[in-house]
């Protein structure tokens, strides 16, 4: 948004507008409030990853093929990696061990999915796979489900072309426009998000014909360096890279347990963030860092949210109730294997 960008969160799109047959525009939702409106585009784009053909004309609908992929967060102290490394697995695909902080990043499982795609959870079988293959590649680990920090899952929006295996099929991206005007972006995946950005945008001026976006004029290896600093200043509770979090890790370094409460104030004051989720799964992280998923300062933030937001005592009480939720939700397998 530092760059002119007009982000809206927690909006959701209930559909396209169209004039004379073409696509100008969209009706939004405000999730929290139940307000409507329509906004009006030059063009409209079609990011949506694996909803993507939910926006799309029907006799032009993209055929994807979904698949699911999980990570594990595991002490760093039980792999003893300190650099990014791979490891094999039995059904011969590959899966990355990555240093993260003072855990290991483990993934991914590639797996075919037909659910629901708006709870999309990780079971107790997507765990062994990944345990399994560290332990094999590093005997000494023994690790086991009851080992494991945290786990989340995604699903992949991967086009269909017919592959047998998960792991054979394309990660390439395709983007389509349709008659109606709707430029559309399937397929790809995060390690490609830059180069599908500028193709979009490149598209995007084939339709205006007008210049649609211009390169930054700090190189990215400076701005890192920025973010660096500014981290080393603060603590990883400025994980989100926003430039108001940089500016304020460099000025007012991080110290103590107060620092939660300083970072959930500057995420609903600076970084629209409107639930506790929001400040410990993607402002944070710390839902995925800590054993307890944040459990333990959840009143801490609810406090600090409360404080900046002007939220009363059954607002407060609501958003512990929202976080025990999805808090539980994302242990579920645990007490799964519990039972099994």
């Amino acid at each position: 948004s530092g760059f002119g960008a007009l982000v809206a969160n927690y909006a959701r799109v209930l559909g396209l507008t169209r004039e004379a047959g073409q696509v100008v525009g969209a009706r939004i939702r405000d999730e929290e409030t139940g307000g409507q409106r329509d906004i009006r585009a030059n063009v409209v784009v079609n990011a949506t990853g694996v909803w993507v053909g939910d926006l799309q004309m029907a006799s032009k609908r993209v055929r994807l093929r979904p698949t699911k992929g999980i990570h594990v967060l595991v002490p760093q102290s039980r792999t003893g990696v300190r650099n990014a490394i791979t490891l094999p697995t039995k059904d011969r695909r590959i899966v990355f061990v990555l240093p993260w902080g003072d855990l290991s990043l483990i993934g991914t499982t590639d797996t075919n999915y037909s659910g629901d795609r708006d709870r999309v959870e990780v079971d107790r079988e997507d765990i062994d796979y990944l345990l399994e293959a560290v332990n094999a590649g590093f005997p000494g680990a023994r690790l086991f489900r009851e080992d494991v920090v945290s786990a989340y899952a995604g699903l992949r929006p991967l086009i269909d072309t017919g592959q047998a295996r998960e792991s054979d099929i394309s990660r390439k991206h395709k983007i389509l426009t349709d008659p109606d005007g709707l430029i559309s972006v399937a397929g790809g995946k995060l390690t490609t998000a830059r180069s599908m950005a500028e193709a979009i945008l490149r598209r995007v001026e084939t339709v205006t014909l007008a210049r649609a976006y211009r390169r930054a004029s700090v190189e990215a290896s400076e701005k890192a360096a920025i973010y660096r600093t500014a981290l080393t200043k603060g603590s990883p509770l400025f994980w989100s890279g926003d430039s108001k979090a940089i500016e304020l890790a460099a000025a007012r370094p991080v110290e103590s347990n107060g620092d939660l409460a300083a970072a959930a104030r500057r995420g609903a004051k600076y970084e629209m963030a409107i639930h506790l989720d929001d400040v410990f799964v993607r402002r944070t992280g710390l839902f995925y860092e800590l054993a307890d998923q944040g459990a333990r300062f959840a009143p801490t933030v609810v406090d600090a949210m409360g404080a900046e937001m002007g939220w009363d005592a059954e607002r407060r009480a609501s958003e512990l109730e929202r976080f025990r939720r999805i808090l539980g939700a994302n242990r579920r397998w645990r007490e799964a294997g519990r039972e099994g």
